[in-house]
């Protein structure tokens, strides 16, 4: 199974949800974001995506005031590195504590390559140093 298949298939199984929140912070779906989109589509998902506070909040406080909008759909891109290395001088996580609340623990993914590894091989022993960026790159 290639990772932009392995992507596809998690997003299947929470595609049946109002909220669904994808948090990508390795970057690893880069290769899936069409396949995302159509089959967000698909099944009448909005999807916002975003790295910063600024272009989410616009987006997600638009969308709130469109009447046809429904379902809603977060890639969030917040990178790995600003995730974990927080500091003064650079833009924080994304913040959405509003639509955390309407979004279902199981409708919540992270995807991350030590889960993919784990998947794909059946090996349950992959280290979290699979998800640490300077290895991540070499098997993205």
């Amino acid at each position: 199974m290639t990772l932009k298949e392995w992507v596809i298939n998690s997003l299947e199984q929470i595609i049946r949800y109002e909220r669904v929140l994808v948090c990508d912070p390795l970057g690893i779906a880069k290769e899936a974001y069409v396949s995302i989109d159509a089959l967000a589509n698909q099944h009448g998902f909005t999807v916002i995506q975003a790295s910063t506070n600024l272009t989410f909040r616009d987006s997600y406080e638009r969308l709130l005031q469109d009447p046809e909008v429904g379902k809603i759909m977060i890639l969030d891109q917040t990178p790995y590195i600003r995730l974990h290395n927080r500091s003064i001088s650079s833009a924080p996580p994304l913040f959405y504590t509003d639509f955390l609340e309407k979004c279902p623990l199981e409708a919540r993914i992270s995807l991350d390559l030590q889960q993919y590894l784990r998947d794909v091989t059946g090996d349950g022993n992959r280290p979290q140093a699979c998800n640490e960026v300077r290895f991540a790159r070499l098997m993205i």
